[in-house]
């Protein structure tokens, strides 16, 4: 499904929301072994991907979904809230601040990441935000190649999780398993 193709978006009946001088397609059904080309945002509430690729996109907006096995090539920000990510590619992405996003539920198992760049403050690969502590889930069996970021303590990822009784402070913890996962050069 390219973008581009506004015909073809009509046909298969995306819709297009222009709002903030933002352009959002809202996706709706499960999809598996389809790719998306060419999109400015894409936003999913309860939908499933299922080995599909994501090339030449700018955001794209999880909510309460598993995207499994699939591929994300040139990917400027994913995120996902109550989403997990499992056995993904993530490959050739730079983005401003942290690739992928997870927040408040969410898990990533299996995924490689590679050839990443994340610039700025927050970058970080991975940065993960977690509404209590019996949230937190492990990064695992995840591969790390060639990634950059430009974080002060040059980490490829960050957790934290609120503060019982409070909505702002929150604790930082380290949430990879360092034994299942592989971090290659870069």
């Amino acid at each position: 499904i390219d973008y581009i193709n506004q015909e073809q978006m009509k046909e298969l009946g995306f819709r297009i929301n222009k709002e903030y001088g933002r352009v959002y397609v809202s996706v709706d059904g499960d999809f598996e072994g389809v790719t998306f080309i060419n999109f400015p945002t894409i936003t999913t509430d309860g939908t499933d991907f299922k080995n599909c690729v994501f090339e030449n996109t700018q955001s794209i907006e999880f909510s309460q979904a598993e995207v499994q096995n699939c591929t994300f090539r040139n990917v400027s920000e994913i995120s996902g809230h109550f989403t997990d990510f499992i056995g993904c590619k993530f490959e050739n992405c730079c983005s401003q601040g942290p690739l992928l996003t997870i927040d408040n539920v969410g898990s990533v198992e299996g995924c490689t990441f590679e050839t990443i760049t994340a610039l700025g403050d927050d970058g970080y690969v991975i940065y993960s935000v977690y509404g209590k502590k019996k949230d937190v889930r492990e990064i695992k069996h995840c591969k790390f190649i060639d990634c950059e970021v430009e974080n002060e303590g040059g980490e490829l990822t960050y957790c934290c999780y609120y503060k019982t009784f409070s909505s702002y402070k929150t604790v930082d913890i380290d949430n990879v398993d360092f034994w299942s996962c592989d971090f290659g050069e870069g």
